[in-house]
């Protein structure tokens, strides 16, 4: 999951203080290291798109998440883009199960 927020660029968002961004971004870390630790204890490699988004929540001033429009905070089209080229480079063929 990316962080959900820029606090560093984008200020307040929805009675969102800059410390509640920056508190809900370490929730979305947190999160991200359960999902891993998880997903390597079943032979599989977790995929983590956390730098891809940098600068990039739904208060930056390119955000690649929705913030008001579209579903809250799932990604906009810039953020599908990020997401397939983070699984995209993590593909490596000739380890694919058939």
């Amino acid at each position: 999951y990316p962080r959900l927020f820029s606090p560093e660029v984008g200020g307040a968002l929805l009675n969102a203080s800059v410390a509640e961004q920056e508190e809900m971004n370490a929730g979305a870390d947190l999160l991200n290291a359960v999902i891993a630790e998880r997903a390597a204890a079943h032979g599989f490699e977790f995929v983590d798109v956390t730098r891809r988004f940098t600068g990039h929540g739904a208060n930056a001033d390119d955000p690649w998440l929705h913030a008001l429009t579209g579903v809250p905070f799932h990604p906009n089209d810039a953020g599908y883009d990020a997401y397939a080229a983070a699984l995209t480079a993590a593909v490596k063929p000739g380890q694919l199960r058939r």
